[in-house]
């Protein structure tokens, strides 16, 4: 895990919060109220792109990708240069790590968590 990857996750998640809790706010909610519904916005978001970048990761679209790669080939006219094995080979090379964005999600829904019982 890279420090500027968990800082650019906890400012998005922090950005989404704000939003969330501005739109909150406008419609005469509690602070707390507000505070728990914007924290578990933007925990549900990282969250849930840390699930779907850990399924990524493992492997899961991988034939999906070759597909869609294989699709614009063939539209394109363009000459296919690889297999899906060698695909998959360059994809295992250039793999994105997870961890930020699902522990900065779940440490928001921790803090939706506590703000829940506050108010």
């Amino acid at each position: 895990m890279k420090t500027a990857d968990i800082v650019r996750c906890i400012i998005s998640g922090i950005l989404i919060a704000l939003l969330v809790f501005i739109i909150q706010r406008g419609r005469g909610f509690g602070i707390f109220h507000c505070l728990s519904d914007a924290c578990f916005s933007s925990g549900v978001l990282m969250a849930g792109a840390g699930g779907l970048l850990f399924a990524a990761s493992k492997g899961f679209f991988d034939i999906m990708f070759y597909s869609v790669h294989s699709l614009f080939t063939v539209t394109f006219r363009r000459a296919r240069t690889e297999d899906p094995v060698e695909y998959i080979k360059k994809r295992n090379e250039k793999r994105a790590g997870f961890l930020p964005e699902l522990v900065t999600g779940l440490f928001f829904i921790l803090l939706s968590v506590f703000f829940l019982i506050l108010s």
